[in-house]
């Protein structure tokens, strides 16, 4: 799977959350520092937006489309 490497909703040192994107579309309960990807995110770009709840937040560069 994909991986942002820091714990969902972390605390330390700002509140942390994460919400992954398949193609620009919000991956449903897609929430977690991981994401495992599935036949559906076939041939799409994935992105994870990180929010940190007290500095704003940063969106990942799309990967290559996915082929497996």
């Amino acid at each position: 799977g994909s991986s942002a490497k820091v714990g969902a909703c972390s605390l330390v040192p700002a509140p942390l959350c994460y919400q992954w994107y398949a193609g620009g579309t919000k991956i449903k309960k897609a929430t977690t520092s991981t994401l495992t990807l599935t036949s559906k995110q076939k041939n799409k770009k994935i992105t994870v937006k990180v929010t940190a709840k007290k500095t704003g937040y940063k969106t990942s560069k799309a990967t290559a489309k996915v082929k497996k």
